[in-house]
């Protein structure tokens, strides 16, 4: 379980195809202690499991099924990803619960500034997603408030307060990228 709060960003640094699944090398960011060989880390809030950690990098494992229902198959090297580890029992919850498990996947189709935070207009491209106005959303792992919906042409709009702007992936996001959706 995750709560939204991104703890850190860092970059791929090498994708390996192998047995139709993707091997992913990301730049490891965590002080020593934070995550170990098999915990869970949201990754873009996908939930993967560490399978090594070695020379500064996270290595993990994207299955055939976790490429086609996510964003992870379009990631090349280079790319921002949010990252935060699983919770533990006592941490503190200051977004909301999430499980890492994708139910769609969106397209931004707006980023507006206006008095300082950024609106993004998001369109569910993929899956199926269940959000209300003052609801949560998870977008690529963050822990977000729905502003505004419209069901029938599948879109919602959340608000970016600075903080998470410039602490999050979300500042190196284009409109037409796409982000994993969790509601």
């Amino acid at each position: 379980m995750f709560t939204g709060l991104i703890r850190h960003t860092s970059t791929v640094s090498r994708i390996v195809g192998r047995r139709g699944g993707k091997e992913l090398w990301i730049k490891d960011p965590f002080p020593e202690g934070e995550v170990s060989v098999g915990d869970s880390v949201a990754v873009n809030g996908v939930c993967l499991t560490v399978e090594g950690r070695e020379r500064g990098q996270l290595r993990f494992w994207a299955s055939p099924t976790t490429l086609s229902d996510t964003t992870v198959s379009r990631w090349r090297v280079g790319e921002v990803v949010n990252l935060e580890p699983a919770m533990r029992v006592g941490d503190r919850v200051g977004g909301h619960i999430m499980s890492g498990h994708v139910s769609a996947v969106g397209r931004i189709g707006a980023i507006r500034r206006r008095a300082g935070e950024y609106r993004l207009k998001i369109g569910v491209v993929k899956g199926k997603i269940g959000v209300e106005a003052k609801g949560s959303v998870g977008v690529d792992g963050i822990s977000l408030t729905v502003q505004d919906v419209d069901k029938v042409k599948r879109w919602f709009e959340v608000v970016i307060v600075p903080h998470t702007w410039e602490n999050t992936n979300l500042k190196s996001k284009r409109v037409g990228a796409l982000v994993n959706l969790e509601g």
